[in-house]
């Protein structure tokens, strides 16, 4: 009878002893799958930060770009202003040149009128001098005064020429530059365009 419970007693305790294997080889189990799960978070973790250190670093190089993209537009900012007061300014001196056109147009009337009254004075003193030829020789003060005024009238005639062609330079010099300014402000701002979609351009 003894005999009988001991060996009932070791059969409970051999199924103790494989019950408590099964729990352990369960919970290695488990634990191995901890530790697979724990060191593919570490993988994880470990390429976040690695993607963090990137786009840290990419974050600071546009910021080196946005910033010079800004100093870029202020720069470019500047020089639409330079030019736009520029532009203003020739406005201005080609106002300036129009009304001094105008004074030499005035001024070439009145030289006309001088013209057409010296014109008359001669006319008078050739009839003058045929009604009184017979007394005096007035052909010869005739002559100096045509002399006289086809001199005042070359003189002055010169003088329209220098200062209009003087006017027409000036005129063809400003709608050169006027020309290279605007060819300028063009490139600046495709400069401008260009850098601006490469920076909104999504990174690869």
């Amino acid at each position: 009878m003894k005999i009988s419970e001991c060996h009932q007693i070791i059969q409970e305790h051999k199924y103790t002893l494989n019950k408590l294997d099964g729990e352990l080889g369960y919970y290695e189990n488990q634990n191995e799958q901890h530790k697979n799960a724990q060191s593919q978070l570490f993988k994880a973790n470990e390429y976040e930060y690695v993607q963090s250190k990137d786009n840290q670093l990419k974050l600071s190089e546009l910021e080196v770009e946005f910033n010079k993209l800004e100093q870029d537009q202020k720069s470019v900012a500047y020089e639409i202003d330079r030019l736009k007061q520029h532009s203003e300014q020739m406005l201005r001196d080609q106002i300036d040149l129009q009304s001094e056109v105008d004074a030499l147009d005035k001024h070439m009337a009145n030289l006309n009128n001088q013209n057409y009254c010296l014109q008359k004075e001669l006319e008078g003193f050739i009839q003058a001098d045929e009604q009184v030829r017979a007394g005096l020789d007035r052909k010869h003060q005739v002559e100096q005064i045509r002399t006289k005024v086809d001199d005042v009238i070359r003189r002055s005639q010169q003088e329209v020429e220098q200062r209009v062609t003087s006017h027409k330079q000036q005129l063809q010099r400003q709608q050169a530059y006027r020309q290279e300014e605007e060819v300028r402000k063009s490139s600046a701002n495709d400069r401008i365009v260009r850098e601006t979609r490469s920076v909104n351009a999504p990174l690869q």
